[in-house]
């Protein structure tokens, strides 16, 4: 019997075929494709013009992906050389991550404002690049004779557009004229702009709000189709246009796009004060340069020297800086006003503020051995500052004394002096104040005090006839006088949150006691430091005008320095106002003229120097020492170029011309007169408002 086998529904198991290599004339097998690793967030959220991702700790720079090893980050080698460019769109162009899309800018409004790119350039994703083709003179003139011949032809031969042919007949000859007088230039101007998106949808939004941020400022642009990757590499910082979208313009056009304000200039955007405009070109075109806008808190050094003769400039401008301070608010204003009260009525009558007018009749304290007290911020506040008040008061009426028994004949000894300033400490101990700021109080000695200690130890005795000055007398009145000076800025009736006070000195110095002269403005200045230290937690600005009064002593001097060195902790920043250079850099002692170390220090700690109209021009070339100009030129490093524009600075019609240096870097500046409505609150020379009267050479 033989048997079959029955057939099953189930297949058999199929035989193994081994895996053979493939014949040498097939084709490679396809490899699969690479699988780039992204994170959740693969691109900057600003989109810049090529997208990338920052390599996070942690991430691995090179990762197995489908067998391969692929990159999980881009580097800064994909960021100069994308791994891949999509060119086949013509609306846009894909470069690595990033969608772009190209823009030129075909015309210009004709009214153009200072700056009006700023918007543009701050835009998410906007790149703006500007490229500049001058022209000769010779080119420049036989071009736009040309274009005038033109012009005239169609002009002749009538047409609907006749009005603005003939407008811009008259813009030909004004440039042309300009080019022939060498006042400007003729340019031709490449004006781009390429956006980016991390996506089509962000890149058609993000050009949704370039188009209107342009039809805005009135800049007349077209897409650049088909050459989206050409306006890519012309708004790369690579230097050169692909795109040769030129227009034609003038010098005093192309400053206003140019955003040309200094690094410094930009630093803080807390309490920007507008200074005035840059000094482009000459006449009447210096007043359209950019805006030149300073924080001066937001710099490493906020302090200020003005320098400026008589009717420079410098109390109008000034003034004007002290109302936008007002109008931000949340500050504190102190005003040192030695001449002819005339912040008198800018401080009254327009900010609300207290003005105390100081003279030998006046029942004020003024004793300099006050210390700031108060609560635990103002403990805390002193610490900080990590400086020996109760020894700087010591050296400071040390070095009154001093001075004032030098400048009777009557030096006192190096024992004397110690003697002076151990009273003194002395004397603090005595009321239970140290060295610690938790110990201060309002109940602190005077100098009538000290020198009872001295006759109490049997001091030195030149010493205390010295003392005698300060005790006794018209000088001993003021200092020992019933009523202490606050040591609160009283608030501004007008708004809580500003302090504003004025110190009124013009008694003294311009009276004729000459130790009052000397020693009552450095007195007040170091008056103000003690406000200062004491704070009420807001910037504070301290302006200290004729300050030749209070440079030209030793304790002055030393006050100022002081406060260059801890202004910027203090939240202080100070103005210095005079009329030389030099009264930095000398004070008279007697009838000779010494080193100031303590005003070149105070010099020296400025990042904002002020230069306006000087007592007499200078050449480059000339060698006179005493030329205030070449002074200057010697401190603080100017070139020949900006020599010669410091001797041009002078006052007119529509403002004054100066020379602004923040951290060092010279900018032309002009100061234009201010709007009415606010030129009307800035005082004139007599401490009347400007509006009921012209500008004269005090204002100006």
């Amino acid at each position: 019997m033989t048997t079959r086998q029955i057939a099953s529904d189930t297949p058999a198991p199929a035989a193994e075929v081994p895996d053979l290599p493939p014949p040498p004339w097939a084709p490679p097998a396809p490899r699969p494709p690479a699988v780039r690793m992204r994170s959740a967030q693969t691109v900057d959220p600003d989109a810049p013009v090529v997208t990338r991702r920052q390599r996070q700790r942690g991430d691995p720079f090179i990762a197995l992906v489908g067998g391969l090893r692929e990159r999980s980050v881009t580097s800064d080698d994909d960021l100069i050389a994308p791994a891949s460019v999509d060119r086949g769109p013509v609306e846009y162009v894909r470069s690595g991550q990033s969608y772009l899309r190209s823009f030129a800018v075909l015309q210009l409004p004709r009214q153009l404002r200072p700056g009006v790119l700023v918007a543009l350039m701050h835009m998410p994703g906007v790149q703006v690049t500007l490229v500049n083709n001058p022209l000769t003179r010779a080119a420049a003139k036989e071009r736009l004779a040309q274009k005038a011949h033109q012009m005239g032809v169609s002009l002749s031969q009538g047409g609907d557009d006749s009005a603005d042919e003939a407008q811009a007949m008259k813009d030909i000859r004004r440039v042309l004229g300009a080019v022939t007088d060498e006042t400007s230039a003729l340019h031709l101007v490449g004006l781009y702009l390429t956006v980016a998106g991390a996506d089509l949808r962000e890149l058609n939004e993000r050009t949704r709000q370039l188009r209107a941020a342009c039809t805005d400022i009135q800049l007349q642009i077209v897409a650049c189709d088909a050459q989206h990757w050409e306006g890519l590499l012309t708004t790369a910082p690579l230097g050169y246009d692909l795109l040769r979208y030129l227009f034609e313009t003038d010098t005093p056009t192309l400053t206003r796009l140019l955003p040309s304000s200094s690094s410094a200039l930009q630093g803080g955007q807390g309490v920007p004060i507008l200074y005035g405009v840059r000094a482009e070109g000459s006449g009447a075109g210096q007043a359209v340069g950019a805006p030149v806008l300073l924080d001066r808190f937001a710099l490493h050094s906020p302090h200020q020297a003005t320098i400026a003769a008589t009717g420079g400039g410098k109390t109008y401008q000034q003034s004007f800086a002290l109302l936008q301070r007002f109008a931000h608010g949340n500050c504190d204003i102190c005003v040192l006003d030695p001449k002819d009260q005339e912040y008198r009525s800018l401080i009254e009558d327009v900010l609300g503020g207290t003005y105390l007018v100081l003279s030998d009749q006046a029942d004020v304290q003024l004793n300099p051995l006050t210390l700031p007290w108060g609560d635990a911020g103002v403990v805390e506040r002193l610490s900080r500052i990590q400086v020996d008040l109760r020894a700087k008061r010591a050296s400071l009426v040390k070095q009154l004394v001093a001075s004032e028994s030098l400048a009777r004949g009557m030096p006192l000894s190096g024992s004397a002096e110690a003697q002076l300033e151990e009273a003194i400490l002395a004397c603090y101990a005595r009321r239970g104040i140290t060295g610690d700021p938790a110990t201060f109080h309002a109940d602190v000695p005077d100098l009538r005090a000290v020198a009872a200690y001295l006759a109490e130890q049997e001091g030195d005795a030149s010493l205390r006839a010295a003392l005698d000055l300060f005790t006794q007398g018209l000088l001993g009145r003021l200092l020992h006088g019933p009523r202490p000076l606050p040591l609160a800025i009283p608030p501004s009736r007008l708004r809580g949150d500003v302090g504003v006070l004025g110190v009124d000195l013009s008694a003294f110095v311009q009276g004729q006691d000459q130790t009052l002269q000397r020693v009552i403005p450095a007195l007040i200045a170091d008056y103000f430091m003690t406000v200062a230290m004491r704070g009420t937690g807001r910037k504070m600005e301290l302006i200290i005008d004729e300050a030749w009064a209070v440079l030209n002593t030793a304790a002055g001097a030393q006050t100022i320095e002081m406060l260059a060195r801890i202004g910027r902790s203090l939240g202080v920043a100070v103005t210095v106002i005079t009329q030389q250079i030099r009264e930095f850099l000398y004070r008279r002692v007697g009838d000779q003229l010494v080193p100031n170390a303590a005003g070149t220090t105070f010099l020296d700690n400025c990042e904002t120097i002020l230069m306006l109209r000087q007592l007499r021009p200078a050449r480059a070339s000339a060698q006179d020492e005493e030329n205030p100009i070449l002074q200057a030129a010697k401190k603080l490093g100017l070139t020949p170029g900006e020599i010669n524009w410091l001797s041009r600075c002078r006052r007119d019609a529509d403002g004054v011309t100066g020379l602004l240096l923040v951290g060092r870097e010279p900018i032309p500046l002009r100061i234009p007169r201010a709007p009415g409505p606010i030129h009307a609150l800035i005082p004139g020379v007599s401490g009347r408002v400007a509006a009921r009267e012209t500008i004269d050479e005090e204002e100006l």
